[in-house]
């Protein structure tokens, strides 16, 4: 290892005993940043990348919700470090959902602040917006997701038969819809309750029932049915 390899080494060793001694959380974004890009750069100066990003994107919130081709554009970021930040989100709600579960195989979600709460698990800032399907059991047990769309939606219809494909598949007994906004605004569209309405239908007849379609953005979420602008589920 050369001078510079050592340096580098030494500064990661006074880094990694810095977050031990201070504790992560308390440290400057850049080296918090300058942290996480050490999982997938093992070697070099990652401080320097760290402060590179920061200044491309202001935030440690809006590096990890760049998409990767957006990262890539800053030189020293190959195309694993790119997916690894672009997958920071996409593990943080796996690690809400598995304290949902906790030491249980089964989640059960009955009210509505549940059903929020965990459809808000599947998003974490999601810079495109994309639709979710979410099957109960008849006790109201989760059986899995599925990601039905994610970017612009161009047909209706095609999306109502995915949907009831998958609920077929799943043996749902009731649905949670769920989708993000990423702009903020939460109020449901006039597309967003004819779609609902359309997979309202044609889930009764299959004998599915829709509990709830959620609305979210960022970490707040509103329900469709709250707000009455859910069809009617029989």
């Amino acid at each position: 290892m050369g001078s510079h390899g050592e340096k580098h080494e030494k500064h990661r060793q006074r880094m990694i005993q810095k977050s031990l001694e201070s504790g992560l959380e308390f440290m400057p974004e850049h080296e918090q940043l300058e942290m996480l890009l050490y999982a997938v750069i093992p070697r070099g100066n990652t401080n320097e990348l760290a402060i590179d990003l920061l200044k491309k994107f202001g935030t440690l919130y809006a590096v990890v919700t760049a998409v990767p081709a957006e990262l890539m554009e800053v030189k020293g970021v190959g195309k694993r470090a790119a997916e690894f930040l672009h997958s920071l989100p996409d593990y943080l709600g796996i690690v809400q959902r598995s304290q949902m579960f906790g030491d249980n195989k089964a989640l059960v979600l009955q009210t509505t602040e549940e059903m929020g709460n965990y459809a808000q698990t599947l998003f974490n800032h999601k810079m495109v917006e994309a639709f979710y399907l979410i099957s109960l059991s008849h006790s109201g047990r989760v059986i899995r997701f599925d990601k039905i769309s994610e970017g612009t939606l161009d047909e209706t219809a095609v999306y109502v038969r995915r949907i009831a494909k998958r609920a077929i598949l799943n043996d749902a007994a009731g649905v949670i819809l769920t989708h993000n906004h990423p702009g903020g605004k939460m109020i449901p569209s006039v597309s967003d309750v004819q779609s609902s309405r359309e997979i309202v239908e044609s889930l009764h007849i299959l004998g599915v029932k829709v509990l709830d379609h959620i609305i979210v953005s960022g970490c707040e979420w509103v329900s469709m049915k709250e707000l009455g602008t859910l069809p009617y589920s029989v």
